[in-house]
């Protein structure tokens, strides 16, 4: 960010990813501070209704900079971009918005609250850089998502599959809430890829945590990328911690015989969701051509 000098930024929330390379909520702050501080003289800060987004808004302010305008967006009363209603149907959501006293509706090809909260942060930003809120609100509901973030690959024998890249718990939490209400009395499955074997070692309790909140999932070996392994780090530590939050969970080290594991769990009406970091969003298309046959 260092090449930028932008009018408006967005900050939605701010979290500790152990794999970072950052030693505490300290060096995070000060990095979005950074962030922030190539505002434009004048410039906006929008930020979400995370505590820790609210908390960089006070420190910037504190900070000198009173030439910035800071725009709050969420769904409380004091929230200058106030989401007044999100309305799940199926993959998508309707969403109501306040802003600058008039309010504005329109539709999210992405389900869940996270999402929403999202298109309400473009919605206030472009309006601080001299948008029409109306047209931004008529270009939200044309917008078709983006590859990765719940993007559905599909539908085979009544299944549906949709891909996550989803890897840290508070976006797994966030995905699979969406899908939650997506799939409303239908069953949720995860095949679900941990994401580097420091991060496992970090945050696997809360993964496993996380998986909880689906009907049933396969858990993967942990996708290396860049990483050696760590001695006694596996994928038994988010198995172990998904157990223990009440999950049905199932161990699966070869990638290849996924498909026919869904498919012997799968029936019609239910939705499969791929989430990792990792090559798990390869499985996608073999899962539904092996529904399919």
């Amino acid at each position: 960010f260092q090449k930028y000098d932008p009018q408006v930024a967005i900050v939605l929330n701010v979290e500790l990813d152990h794999h970072a390379n950052y030693a505490s909520m300290d060096e995070i702050y000060e990095s979005f501070e950074k962030f922030a501080a190539k505002l434009r003289p004048g410039g906006t800060l929008v930020v979400g209704e995370h505590a820790g987004a609210r908390e960089l808004a006070a420190r910037v302010a504190a900070a000198g900079r009173e030439d910035l305008g800071i725009v709050t967006v969420g769904e409380g009363e004091d929230s200058d971009a106030r989401i007044l209603k999100i309305v799940p149907n199926g993959m998508k959501s309707e969403v109501t918005v306040a802003l600058d006293g008039a309010e504005h509706t329109f539709t999210v090809s992405v389900p869940g609250r996270h999402y929403a909260h999202n298109a309400a942060a473009a919605l206030a930003a472009g309006a601080r850089a001299g948008l029409d809120p109306a047209a931004l609100a008529q270009a939200l509901t044309a917008y078709t998502g983006v590859g990765r973030r719940l993007q559905l690959k599909g539908e085979a024998a009544g299944v549906q599959v949709i891909d996550s890249y989803a890897h840290h718990p508070t976006e797994m939490t966030a995905d699979l809430e969406a899908m939650r209400g997506a799939a409303g009395d239908s069953r949720l499955l995860v095949v679900f890829q941990p994401h580097l074997f420091s991060r496992t070692q970090e945050l696997g309790k809360e993964m496993g945590e996380a998986l909880a909140l689906a009907d049933g999932s396969v858990v993967l070996d942990v996708y290396p990328a860049r990483e050696d392994p760590i001695p006694g780090v596996t994928s038994e530590i988010v198995l172990d911690a998904a157990r223990a939050a009440g999950a049905a969970v199932t161990a699966v080290h070869d990638k290849t015989a996924v498909p026919e594991v869904i498919a012997g769990m799968a029936r019609p009406g239910d939705f499969v969701l791929t989430m990792g970091a990792g090559d798990v969003t390869d499985l996608g298309p073999l899962i539904l051509a092996r529904l399919a046959n």
